[in-house]
């Protein structure tokens, strides 16, 4: 079983750990090869004071009539353009569906210039969405919703295959007791040569599975958190509290009209935010985004605080009714919830946004994962080899 889970994860395995050594790079390989539309010519501190965003909307509805902004970016990177997020809109007579030209802009918010636009993965402009490509390829085998819930399985098989890993590792035999198999297993953690080619190969195999073992469990966990929520958290809800009360917000199949302007859902989530900071102790380090629902009729304010990660993973976020600004949910990322602190923290290592180090950490496990991987398929081999290719299929 430990043999065939592998030989059926290894494809998968391998195009993960490639496009994930890549996607530690995401932004600087995106920000280089669409330089011209995501750089700004000169700091920001050189040019006028920012635009409101109503004015920073006009524009935008200018260039693209048949939009809205569901994403505002209130925290863009030194020297860099603000990532703006599009959505259509329903025909006033026909009602259907109409797509913008793109959904997703880069703004210069001094000035209010669209420096450039793309659609977000749109594989028909391979250079320009190289990297959003690579992430639906890692994320979803570029398949939709049934290619990530594909991958959300895999996790499961990789991490039974782990478990039955740990169990070949464990010593058998009934001549000793568990307390000395217990220390007989504790050396296996130490590097052995073997005697021969294949017991050389199945010793480095069996070491570098036990000492992978922590780190493949990130990732394995992380991916059930991403791609199959609804069993994740079924089973961490069994034994810890974590927070739903965003998840509940009421919807409407219908758009809804936006009562409260985008610099008025500004100026009460920052009141409101910091209200919450007072209340939960935390500090406020710097706004993140402004999103509005109108399917909710809800405005999502996120902000980058003391509880979150790091600043590249802030999700401390509240959401506020847009007619009449009552705060209807709460998100904490950490400190408060366990499921919620542990969710983040591996999400985040999965995503190496937990700082640089973080990004050390996805390439050492990725380079790691390969090398077992090539480990195994040479044991393998030489069993094969050992005990003929048909044992080795029949035991498969």
């Amino acid at each position: 079983m430990h043999q065939c889970f592998g030989l059926l994860l290894m494809v998968i395995l391998l195009l993960s750990c490639l496009t994930g050594l890549l996607l530690v790079f995401k932004d600087e390989v995106d920000y280089l090869i669409n330089r011209d539309m995501m750089w700004l010519a000169e700091p920001e501190s050189s040019k006028i004071s920012r635009l409101s965003l109503e004015q920073i909307e006009l524009q935008i509805k200018q260039r693209y009539p048949n939009s809205r902004v569901s994403w505002f970016d209130l925290k863009p990177a030194h020297q860099r353009a603000a990532i703006y997020w599009l959505s259509g809109q329903a025909h006033l007579e026909t009602g259907q569906y109409i797509a913008p030209e793109h959904n997703q802009i880069f703004i210069d918010l001094s000035t209010g210039e669209i420096l450039g636009g793309r659609r977000w993965g749109d594989w028909r402009s391979p250079l320009v969405n190289l990297m959003p490509l690579t992430y639906q390829l890692h994320y979803s085998l570029m398949l939709g919703v049934g290619g990530a819930k594909a991958l959300g399985i895999a996790c499961l098989f990789w991490l039974l295959q782990m478990l039955l890993g740990l169990y070949l590792t464990w010593p058998k035999g009934r001549s000793i007791g568990f307390v000395q198999q217990g220390y007989k297993w504790l050396g296996y953690w130490r590097f052995r040569k073997g005697r021969s080619e294949f017991q050389a190969r199945y010793f480095r195999h069996r070491w570098l599975g036990l000492w992978l073992s922590p780190m493949m469990l990130v990732f394995v966990l992380s991916g059930l958190a991403f791609n199959l929520k609804p069993l994740y958290f079924a089973v961490t809800d069994l034994f810890l509290n974590r927070q739903t009360a965003h998840l509940t917000l009421a919807s409407t199949p219908f758009m809804q009209h936006i009562p409260m302007s985008s610099d008025q859902a500004l100026q009460h989530g920052r009141a409101l935010m910091v209200e919450l900071a007072a209340q939960r102790d935390f500090q406020i380090v710097a706004p993140v985004g402004l999103s509005y629902s109108p399917y909710s009729g809800h405005y999502l304010y996120r902000v980058h605080s003391e509880l979150d990660v790091s600043g590249d993973y802030a999700r401390t976020s509240i959401w506020f009714d847009a007619l009449n600004g009552e705060m209807k949910a709460v998100y904490i990322p950490t400190g408060e919830f366990a499921v919620d602190s542990f969710t983040s923290w591996i999400s985040a290592l999965h995503m190496a946004k937990a700082g640089l180090w973080s990004k050390g950490f996805v390439i050492l496990s990725a380079l790691a994962v390969l090398l077992l991987l090539v480990s195994g398929v040479r044991v393998m081999v030489l069993k094969a080899k050992r005990h003929s290719l048909w044992f080795f299929v029949k035991s498969c």
